[in-house]
């Protein structure tokens, strides 16, 4: 098996990453994503458990990082240790002592605004940028990318990223593109539509590995990597963005 070819991350962002729980806690590995309440243990130790929607918006930026196309916030996997009170161990309703457990934490994006907002209406966030994140939700299934889950940057060159994946990589997708387009964010399908990709854009798809998508998708079915993988070989036959007439009759 080859080994996954992810760019270096230097770590001197770590001070700008933020988390709702807020602390300093121990990194346990670098990812990207967003956090989730989902309490469904799915990797860790018998000391650590990590939800699934931590592990999805982990995954989310490992994919993201094997495409190289930097369209979703640097995240790291934390471990996450329960406030101790003033005189014990913090412990469960059933006196129980509260074990760590691992957390996604996603860089802070200074200013940045939804894309369906009033404010983002006045920019033209970065063309390249949502056709990425496009051409990313259709090959992991990304079913949730309504209008609050992309934020663009307001200073030029208007970056935008798409935030909130806990439910990519999902067996009930299949290997069609419309549940992806059903809900999408019509701010950034109404740029994109009819646009032409980027050669070097689906390049990097194409530089994608079997072998590369298995490591980055460590975890995941076998229906749901299959189906990721066929849509993978649909968008490489596009020269430009489908209208959604077009992508809801594939």
């Amino acid at each position: 098996m080859k080994k996954a070819r992810f760019p270096r991350w230097s770590g001197k962002e770590e001070s700008k990453m933020r988390t709702r729980a807020g602390g300093n806690v121990p990194i346990i590995m670098t990812v990207e994503g967003g956090g989730g309440s989902d309490p469904t243990p799915v990797g860790g130790t018998a000391e650590i458990s990590i939800s699934r929607s931590a592990w999805k918006e982990s995954m989310a930026h490992t994919i993201d990082q094997l495409l190289g196309f930097d369209i979703v916030p640097p995240t790291y996997l934390r471990e996450m240790k329960p406030p101790l009170d003033e005189y014990d161990e913090a412990r469960d309703d059933y006196g129980r002592p509260l074990k760590p457990v691992g957390v996604a934490v996603q860089r802070w994006v200074p200013g940045a605004v939804n894309i369906g907002s009033r404010r983002a209406a006045r920019i033209e966030p970065n063309e390249e940028d949502l056709i990425k994140i496009f051409l990313f939700d259709i090959i992991v299934g990304n079913p949730d990318r309504h209008d609050e889950n992309i934020v663009v940057e307001t200073k030029f060159p208007y970056h935008a990223w798409g935030i909130d994946h806990e439910l990519i990589m999902s067996d009930y997708v299949g290997a069609s593109p419309r549940l992806v387009v059903d809900n999408y964010a019509k701010e950034a399908l109404d740029v994109i539509e009819g646009k032409r990709i980027p050669e070097d854009v689906l390049q990097r798809i194409r530089d994608m590995q079997w072998e590369d998508f298995i490591t980055a998708t460590a975890g995941i079915g076998t229906r749901a990597r299959n189906a990721a993988w066929r849509r993978r070989a649909l968008v490489l036959k596009w020269k430009t963005i489908p209208t959604e007439e077009e992508l809801m009759r594939m």
